[in-house]
C-alpha cells in the first residue's frame, strides 16, 4: 500500500512540471521509431506521438527523474520525439518510459520487452528466470525494457518454406492449456507428439503481451514483446526453429482488429472517467466501436483507414516474420477492419464492405512483399460469400467453421457441409480452412455424450459410439481437398465443457488421454487420415464429387493414378447407401484393410451407425497398427452388400508379438481359409490353406525379422487384411 501511495504520490508532483520547449530537430537518417541500437553503449528512441507538446525521458540511467538532460528533440513536423542516450553498460537491461506533456507515462510502442506491476509478480523464475523487478514508487504503468550487444539467436533453419496450401493441417494450441508449465520450452517437448499426429502447420493463439496472465491472449497490448507468462523470447525462437527443423510451419494469432487500455498508442490520446474510451486525435484508434452490436466491440478500436495504422500494421507483421521467423499469421475478427458500419440490421458486419476488401488486400500484398511464401489466414467468418470469395480469390485462407455442422451430425442429427466444397462457393482455389472445432466452441465429444440421440438399439452418448462419430466427422472433414485446422486435443476426443470455470478460462490438461487405448486409437486414426492427405496428391485433387446433403455421405476423390471413395454414416439406425464407385473391381479399405469386389456399381451397402470406409483402388497400407485393431472405426468386417452376409470378423493375438500369432474367428471359421502374408514391402514370406480348428488359426513368424506384416485371409471369395506387429 505504501509503494501504491508512493507512485500517487509521484504522479501528483510530475503532473506539476512545467512544460518545456524541445529543440527542434530532424530524425537523423536510418533511424526507426522505437529502440535503435548504435553501439555497446549507445541507443537513440524516437516516439512517434504527434500533436504532442513534450516527451521527457524517465527510467533506470536517470534515476527515474524528470531533467532537461532527457528533455527529447522534437522533429520539424512535430510527429516524433527522439533522443540519443550514451553510456550505457552493455549487455545490461535499463527500464525507461516517455513522460508526455507531464501527464502521460508510456512505456516504449515497440519494446519487445516490458515490465509490469501488476501480473509479474505471478511469472516464476523457472518461467523467466532474472526478471527484472518494477520500479515501485518511481512511477506508474508497465515499463519498458532496453539492452545493448544482446546475442542474436543462433537459428538452425535460416529459410523455411510453408507447406503446400492444400497439404496444409493447422493445429490450433493455447500454450496455457496445453502444457502445464505454459513455457514455450515445455511445447518444445511435445513436438514428436505433433509430429506423429501429421499436422505441418502449429498456430499458436496470440503470445504478443496481453493484459493479465490466464488469458487467450485477445486482449494484447504490446504487438513487438512476447508475453513473459509463456518465456523468453529465445525460448519461443527456439521453439519456431524446432518446428521448421520437422517441417512443421508456425503461425501466429495476430489481434490487430482491437487492442487494450496498455497499449501506448491507446493511453497516449485516452479519455478517461467517466468515458473510458480514445479521443478524437487518436491517429490509431476510433472514438467507441463502429459496431452498434456491443458483442462485437472487444477494445479500443484500430481505425484501418488511417494510414498511421496502415504503417504500424506493417510494421507490426514485418517484424515478426523477420525476427522470429514466423511463417504467416491468423488475423482475429477481420470484419472488424472497417469504418463504414451498416447499422443495426447488420450488427456483425456480414454485409458487402469494399473498404474492408481494400483493407484486407492492402495488408496481405505487403506481407508478400515480404515474401510471396507466407500464409495469411482471416477469421472473417462472414455470411457474404461475395465478400469472402473475393478475398480467397486474392490468395487469402479463410477460416470456416463447420462446428455446429459436425457437432449435430455426431450427435446423430442430419445437416449439411457443402461449403466444405470451395468449388460450391464460387471460389478459385481451396482457401477454405475447415474445422470442427476451434477455441471459441463447445467440445463436439461433451455434446454427444451429453445430448447425442438414441433409440431402443443404439445411444450417442455411449463412450464407445460418441468417439467412434468423432472419428466418422474427423474422416470427412480431413479428407475434402483444402487445407484443414484440428483445434488442441480433439485427436484424443477432448470432452470437457467449454464453459467449464467459464468461458475463456483455463481448461484441464488431460495428457493421459494419450494412454487410453480409444483415445489413442482415435489419435492414430486422425494421424493415418493425415498421413493419406499429406502423401497422395488424389486427396488434394479438383476433381471430386460430394453426396453430403442427407445423414449418410459420400466423397469421391478422382485422379489419374487413384480413385477414392468415401462413404459414412452419421444416423443412429442402420443404413443402406450406394457408394458411387467410379468403377467396378478389387476397392481396399485402408481403415481395415478389408478388399471388396465391386461389381455393381449401383448396388446399395449397408452400413451401420456411426460408421466410415474409406476405399481406394490402389492398397495403401494404414502405417498405424495400433488404430487399425483397436476399433474405433467399423466393427463390420467389410462393406458389404446390403441383404449380403459378412464374413466372421478376426482378431489377431498377441498383436505386437514375438512369431507365434492365434488368428480367432469371432463369430465361427469357415472350413477352409487361405492365407497369404507379406513383409510390409510387399514381398510374400508365407503362403498356406488351414482348416481351423476350434475357430482359431496359428500363424507362426518366428523365423522371419521383427517388423510389419500383412496378412491376406481368403475365404468364400472374400478377403480380410490384417496386420501383425513382430518385436
Amino acid at each position: 500500500m505504501k509503494q501504491l501511495w508512493a507512485g500517487v504520490l509521484f504522479t501528483i508532483l510530475t503532473t506539476c512540471t512545467l512544460a518545456q520547449v524541445p529543440n527542434v530537430a530532424p530524425l537523423p537518417t536510418g533511424m526507426k521509431d522505437g529502440i535503435n541500437y548504435l553501439s555497446g553503449t549507445s541507443v537513440l528512441l524516437s516516439l512517434r506521438a504527434p500533436g504532442k507538446n513534450y516527451v521527457h525521458l524517465i527510467g533506470d540511467f536517470n534515476d527515474w527523474e524528470v531533467g532537461e538532460g532527457y528533455l527529447l528533440n522534437k522533429t520539424p513536423d512535430g510527429e516524433r520525439h527522439w533522443i540519443q542516450i550514451e553510456g550505457l553498460t552493455p549487455n545490461t537491461e535499463y527500464r525507461f518510459q516517455y513522460f508526455v506533456d507531464g501527464l502521460i507515462r508510456v512505456g516504449d510502442p515497440y519494446a519487445d520487452k516490458f515490465i509490469d506491476s501488476w501480473t509479474d509478480q505471478d511469472i516464476d523464475s523457472q518461467t523467466y528466470p532474472g526478471l527484472l523487478a518494477y520500479p515501485f514508487g518511481l512511477t506508474s504503468f508497465p515499463v519498458s525494457v532496453l539492452e545493448t550487444n544482446q546475442v542474436p539467436y543462433p537459428w538452425v533453419v535460416d529459410d523455411f518454406t510453408p507447406p503446400q496450401k492444400e497439404k496444409m493441417v493447422i493445429y490450433e494450441m493455447c500454450i496455457r492449456d496445453f502444457v502445464g508449465t505454459h513455457k514455450y520450452a515445455t511445447v518444445m517437448d511435445t513436438l514428436d507428439y505433433l509430429e506423429n499426429l501429421g499436422i505441418n502447420v502449429l498456430q499458436l493463439m496470440p503470445v504478443t503481451d496481453f493484459d493479465g496472465n490466464n488469458s487467450w491472449g485477445y486482449n494484447p497490448n504490446y504487438y513487438f514483446a512476447p508475453d513473459k507468462y509463456y518465456g523468453t523470447k529465445n525460448e519461443l525462437k527456439a521453439l519456431i526453429d524446432a518446428c521448421h527443423q520437422r517441417g512443421i510451419a508456425v503461425v501466429l494469432d495476430m489481434v490487430l482488429n482491437h487492442s487494450w487500455g496498455q497499449n501506448p498508442l491507446v493511453r497516449l490520446y485516452w479519455d478517461d472517467y467517466p468515458v473510458y474510451e480514445p479521443t478524437a486525435e487518436n491517429p490509431w484508434f476510433n472514438v467507441g466501436c463502429n459496431f452498434s452490436n456491443t458483442n462485437a466491440c472487444f477494445g479500443p478500436d484500430y481505425n484501418h483507414e488511417s494510414t498511421y495504422t496502415q504503417a504500424w500494421v506493417d510494421t507490426v507483421n514485418h517484424y515478426w516474420m523477420s525476427e522470429y521467423k514466423v511463417d504467416g499469421f491468423r488475423f482475429d475478427f477481420t470484419k472488424g477492419y472497417t469504418n463504414s458500419y451498416k447499422g443495426p440490421n447488420d450488427p456483425w458486419g456480414d454485409a458487402y464492405d469494399a473498404g474492408r476488401i481494400a483493407t484486407l488486400k492492402r495488408m496481405a500484398d505487403a506481407i508478400w512483399a515480404f515474401d510471396p511464401d507466407k500464409l495469411v489466414i482471416l477469421e472473417h467468418l462472414s455470411f457474404n460469400n461475395q465478400e469472402e470469395r473475393e478475398l480467397a480469390n486474392h490468395g487469402m485462407l479463410m477460416w470456416s467453421s463447420y462446428n455446429y455442422h459436425f457437432t449435430e451430425l455426431i450427435k446423430g442429427y442430419n445437416f449439411q457441409i457443402s461449403w466444405m466444397d470451395w468449388r460450391a462457393r464460387n471460389w478459385d482455389a481451396p482457401n477454405v480452412v475447415a474445422y470442427w472445432n476451434s477455441h471459441d466452441w463447445q467440445r463436439p465429444m461433451y455434446e454427444a455424450l451429453t445430448n447425442g440421440r438414441s433409440n431402443a438399439n443404439y445411444d450417442v452418448k455411449v463412450w464407445g459410439n460418441a468417439i467412434k462419430r468423432l472419428g466418422l466427422c474427423a474422416a470427412f472433414c480431413l479428407s475434402v481437398p483444402g487445407p484443414k485446422m484440428i483445434w488442441q486435443f480433439e485427436e484424443l476426443a477432448y470432452d470437457v465443457n467449454v464453459n467449464q470455470g467459464g468461458y475463456g478460462s483455463p481448461q484441464p490438461i488431460k495428457w493421459h488421454y494419450f494412454a487410453q487405448p480409444g483415445r489413442r486409437a482415435l489419435y492414430d486414426g486422425i494421424s493415418d487420415l493425415l498421413y493419406l492427405k499429406k502423401n497422395f496428391e488424389v486427396f488434394s485433387t479438383h476433381d471430386f464429387g460430394f453426396s453430403i446433403d442427407g445423414i449418410t455421405k459420400s466423397l469421391q476423390l478422382n485422379a489419374d493414378d487413384m480413385n477414392v471413395t468415401i462413404v459414412g454414416n452419421f444416423d443412429i439406425v442402420n443404413r443402406n447407401v450406394v457408394p458411387h464407385f467410379q468403377h467396378t473391381g478389387i476397392w481396399y479399405d485402408y481403415l481395415t484393410g478389408l478388399q471388396v469386389n465391386v461389381t455393381n456399381l449401383n448396388a446399395s451397402y449397408s452400413i451401420a451407425p456411426g460408421e466410415v470406409y474409406i476405399m481406394t483402388d490402389s492398397y495403401i497400407p494404414r502405417p498405424s497398427l495400433a488404430a487399425a485393431n483397436a476399433g474405433v472405426y467399423n466393427t463390420q468386417p467389410a462393406l458389404t452388400e446390403a441383404g449380403t452376409t459378412t464374413q466372421p470378423k478376426i482378431t489377431a493375438f498377441p498383436n505386437p508379438g514375438r512369431g507365434l500369432y492365434s488368428l480367432q474367428f469371432m463369430e465361427g471359421a469357415p472350413e477352409s481359409i487361405q492365407l497369404m502374408v507379406s513383409s510390409a514391402d510387399g514381398r510374400e514370406v508365407l503362403s498356406f490353406t488351414a482348416y481351423p480348428e476350434s475357430d482359431m488359426v496359428i500363424v507362426d513368424l518366428s523365423a522371419y525379422p521383427s517388423g510389419l506384416y500383412i496378412v491376406q485371409c481368403t475365404a468364400a471369395s472374400v478377403s480380410r487384411t490384417l496386420k501383425l506387429m513382430k518385436l
